[in-house]
């Protein structure tokens, strides 16, 4: 009987194979195939996935991020024009361009409150953003007696 050196199969000694990897370049060409196949399968998946996360942050921008944003510039262009119409106040001569001037602000105070009451049905902070309302309403009264 034929005895093997070490790791060194004898002559008509049999060697032991792993039944489940192919032995031929056919076998071995399928294999590579479907390791290649299923590789790209689960990038597609992984791929569909992902497509799925950023497709759900887009919405949630378009959504409700750029109309808050947009709300709030709103905001900052009426307050800035009420900020502007304080010179005005100060220069009126007589008491007919005070009271223009005092109806264009309380003008810009009713167009104030309702641009905050959008921005807060927009917001997930709807009552910090209804305090800016308050303080509208609270001025609004100011500007009112004034001009009595």
């Amino acid at each position: 009987m034929a005895t093997a050196v070490e790791g060194v199969p004898a002559s008509g000694m049999k060697r032991w194979r792993i039944a489940i990897l192919p032995q031929t370049i056919r076998g071995k060409l399928a294999v590579a195939f479907g390791v290649v196949a299923a590789t790209a399968i689960v990038a597609g998946v992984v791929g569909e996935s992902s497509y799925e996360v950023v497709n759900e942050k887009l919405a949630t921008i378009n959504d409700v991020s750029v109309p808050s944003m947009v709300a709030a510039q709103r905001i900052g262009e009426i307050t800035a024009r009420i900020a502007a119409s304080a010179p005005a106040l100060h220069s009126a001569t007589t008491e007919a361009e005070l009271t223009v001037q005092l109806d264009r602000l309380n003008a810009h105070l009713t167009e104030l409150q309702v641009s905050v009451e959008q921005l807060a049905e927009l917001s997930d902070d709807a009552d910090r953003v209804r305090h800016l309302n308050v303080l509208a309403g609270q001025a609004a009264p100011m500007f009112a007696v004034q001009g009595d």
